[in-house]
């Protein structure tokens, strides 16, 4: 696997593996999620965030994507529970993600089901491979994805993040 490598540099060592008859690349891990595509820069120019051309290389390679920061590290969360003020320092805090949160809600609660897994259930509408890294801090947020991959979601639900 990789980490936070550009798409560029993933290629060039799966060209170098092919050429010497070596394993390439299993899987790739960048910062990916609802809010990633209209988030901030990051300040650590060392984390690689998902962008077209990783999206192209995940769907013409077999590269499992394993995206970090999958439930947005609690934007999402803080912004429903505690308001705008507890998210005015987040790199995710745009006028796009803000727009994208009254949908994300919306969805919740037409399924009524938790913000987590409207956030984790949009990998599984991407048209390329995803396996998302979740760090749940307590077993209730275990115990609240055990059914993520019999949830009633439909591709179209998650078009506003396309």
């Amino acid at each position: 696997a990789c980490s936070n490598w550009s798409p560029a540099r993933i290629r060039q060592a799966e060209k170098y593996c092919l050429e010497n008859g070596k394993n390439g690349f299993k899987a790739n891990q960048a910062l990916y999620n609802c809010g990633s595509d209209n988030m901030y820069p990051l300040a650590d120019d060392t984390m690689y965030t998902m962008d077209t051309d990783m999206k192209k290389l995940h769907r013409e390679t077999d590269i499992l994507s394993m995206p970090y920061s999958g439930v947005c590290n609690g934007f999402f969360h803080r912004l429903f529970y505690y308001g705008e003020a507890s998210v005015k320092d987040s790199p995710y805090y745009t006028e796009a993600n803000l727009q994208a949160a009254k949908e994300i809600y919306n969805l919740a609660g037409n399924y009524k089901v938790s913000i987590s897994k409207v956030l984790l259930g949009f990998f599984f509408y991407r048209d390329f491979k995803n396996c998302p890294i979740y760090g749940p801090s307590k077993s209730s947020q275990i115990q609240d994805l055990k059914d993520i991959t019999r949830l009633p979601f439909k591709k179209d639900d998650f078009s506003f993040l396309q």
